[in-house]
C-alpha cells in the first residue's frame, strides 16, 4: 500500500475520538456500495476499547482528520508558541459556538490551546465580576481541555489530572481565581 504515512501498532490521534492505535492496515471492500477493495487503517479507541474506526487510506476528508502524537519537545514548543498568539473573544453567541466548533472539529492543537486559553481568560475575567460562563462555553472548553489531556498526558508520560497544571504553568496562566478549568474531569 503506497503512500502510507501510519504502520499497524502506530498511536494516532483520529479527529475528536481521540487517541487511537491502529489494529490493523488491510484492504477491503466499501461497506456500501460496489467500490473496488482499498487499503483502509484500522483504529481503535484507547478509552473505549469496543469501539474501532475504519480510515479508508484514499479518502483526504478521513486521513486528514488522523494525525501522529505530539512528542513533548513538540508540546513544549507549542506551548511557548502559544504564549505569543492569542485568539480573539467572540461577543456574538452563536458565532463564537461555530467557531469554537469549527477549532475542534479540525482538532490542530495549536487552535484547540489557543481557544482553552481564551475561554479561560475569559472564565477568570467573568469570576471577577461575579459572573460564570455559559453552558455551551464550558461545554466548549470542557471538550477541548479532554482532547489536549489526553494526548498531553500520553506523550508526557504524567497523569491526565496533572496535564492542566502543566499547560498552565508554560503558558503562565494565573489559575489564582478559578481552579476548575483544566482539572480531573468529575
Amino acid at each position: 500500500m503506497e503512500g502510507q504515512e501510519y504502520s499497524k501498532g502506530d498511536y494516532v490521534i483520529y479527529g475528536v475520538n481521540g487517541i487511537c492505535k491502529i489494529e490493523d492496515v488491510r484492504v477491503q471492500k466499501p461497506a456500501f456500495g460496489d467500490g473496488a477493495a482499498q487499503p483502509v487503517y484500522v483504529l481503535r479507541r484507547l478509552e473505549k476499547a469496543n469501539l474501532t474506526i475504519t480510515v479508508p487510506v484514499g479518502s483526504e476528508k478521513l486521513m486528514a482528520k488522523m494525525r501522529r502524537l505530539f512528542t513533548k519537545a513538540e508540546i513544549d514548543a507549542l506551548l511557548l508558541g502559544a504564549r505569543e498568539h492569542e485568539i480573539e473573544w467572540i461577543e456574538d453567541k452563536r458565532e463564537r459556538a461555530n467557531a469554537f466548533r469549527g477549532i475542534m472539529m479540525q482538532g490542530v492543537r495549536e487552535d484547540l490551546i489557543l481557544m482553552i486559553r481564551c475561554i479561560y481568560l475569559q472564565k477568570q475575567n467573568l469570576l471577577l465580576r461575579g459572573k460564570k460562563l455559559n453552558i455551551a462555553d464550558e461545554e466548549a472548553l470542557k471538550t477541548a481541555e479532554r482532547l489536549v489531556k489526553e494526548e498531553f498526558a500520553y506523550s508526557l508520560g504524567i497523569e491526565p489530572d496533572a496535564v492542566g497544571t502543566y499547560i498552565r504553568n508554560a503558558l503562565r496562566i494565573d489559575d489564582a481565581v478559578d481552579e476548575t478549568a483544566l482539572t480531573p474531569d468529575d
